[in-house]
């Protein structure tokens, strides 16, 4: 393919033309990235010397995140949470992948308050 040619099509997978608005990708428009606070997080997370943090971790979500977010429920709305738990995904298409596959057989029907 010629290099000009291919100059013109998009090659990221998240551009698109400005008078669209697509929710199918569920991606915020990057301008709203709080860009400073994402790289003074990062230069502070690397400081510490360790890379642990970039591996996967734990199959729940990050046990740090984890532990906040149940001390927030519990002050915020007055009951006892437990961060073990709280299971943390990476978005609702992976939610609802997993809670169909744990709790669903083939042929089963699911009622939903409104299409999703």
């Amino acid at each position: 393919m010629d290099y000009k040619v291919a100059m013109t099509f998009q090659t990221v997978q998240n551009q698109i033309p400005p008078d669209t608005i697509d929710l199918g990708l569920g991606d915020p428009n990057s301008s709203l990235f709080p860009l400073d606070v994402l790289r003074r997080a990062a230069e502070d997370r690397f400081k510490q010397g360790d890379a642990s943090f970039l591996q996967y971790g734990v199959e729940q979500g990050d046990g740090y995140f984890r532990l906040a977010l149940a001390h927030f429920l519990g002050r915020n709305y007055s009951w006892p949470v437990v961060a073990n738990t709280i299971f943390v995904m990476a978005g609702v298409s992976s939610a609802l992948d997993l809670l169909c596959t744990l709790f669903t057989q083939a042929g089963d029907t699911i009622f939903v308050e409104e299409p999703t």
